[in-house]
């Protein structure tokens, strides 16, 4: 949407966040998509790209997201999480670490449905994409070997975050993205969190504007974006 509003001016250079939301339960009922029809569930992200997941899912199952199910959706993260963690609800939509946080304080609650292994499983290996970092065009243009060095840095920091998931812990901790350092030693393994860059990005991506311009055209601007969305250094 920012780059159809700005005329092109921002070019999207990495992902950095593949799938990372997850169907919780209160309970043992739900052990497949289809388990879903019939159930109210609740979820985050109306009008953005969780929203578009979901109902791309369960329409890959045979269910009508507008009929088959009810899905009632939660301003923020924070209240879904605390009506799971106090049973208030039955089914929940969440993304990570919100995910290990209602867990850690329910013991009721669980992991049902991984959303990005059952989306792999529907597309034949594809995945849904929830994060990228992007950057001024003109800035690109003036300075591409400052913007090659960053990304170098920045893909070496999302390695190391997967491979001292404890040391990362502390800091994620410590600059208040949880609450408690805990919560991010168990959570960073889910979250999904990857460096992808070049034809990688490009052959991810493609596929997931489709999805996205055929749920609602207006998520992404109101046509599929160009080649030119793309830094390809």
């Amino acid at each position: 949407v920012l780059y159809k509003k700005t005329e092109g001016a921002i070019k999207i250079a990495a992902l950095n966040t593949l799938g990372v939301l997850y169907i919780l339960e209160n309970g043992n009922t739900i052990n497949s998509v289809e388990d879903l029809r019939g159930k109210t569930i609740y979820a985050t992200g109306q009008g953005s790209t969780p929203e578009y997941i979901l109902r791309h899912l369960l329409t890959l199952h045979g269910i009508d997201p507008d009929n088959d199910v009810d899905i009632q959706f939660i301003t923020a993260h924070a209240e879904l999480a605390s009506m799971m963690a106090e049973d208030r609800a039955v089914i929940g939509m969440l993304p990570e670490p919100n995910v290990t946080a209602v867990m850690s304080s329910s013991e009721n609650v669980r992991v049902a449905l991984d959303v990005s292994a059952e989306w792999s499983a529907s597309t034949g290996g594809g995945s849904p994409v929830q994060g990228c970092v992007v950057v001024r065009t003109a800035f690109a243009d003036e300075h591409p070997d400052a913007v090659k060095a960053f990304l170098k840095e920045y893909e070496a920091s999302i390695q190391w975050v997967g491979e001292n998931t404890d040391d990362a812990a502390v800091l994620i901790a410590g600059y208040g993205i949880t609450a408690k350092e805990a919560i991010a030693q168990k959570a960073l393994p889910n979250c999904n969190i990857k460096y992808v860059a070049g034809n990688a990005m490009k052959d991810l991506l493609n596929p997931f504007f489709d999805i996205l311009y055929t749920a609602n055209p207006a998520s992404v601007g109101g046509e599929k974006p160009d080649e030119a969305i793309y830094y390809l250094p």
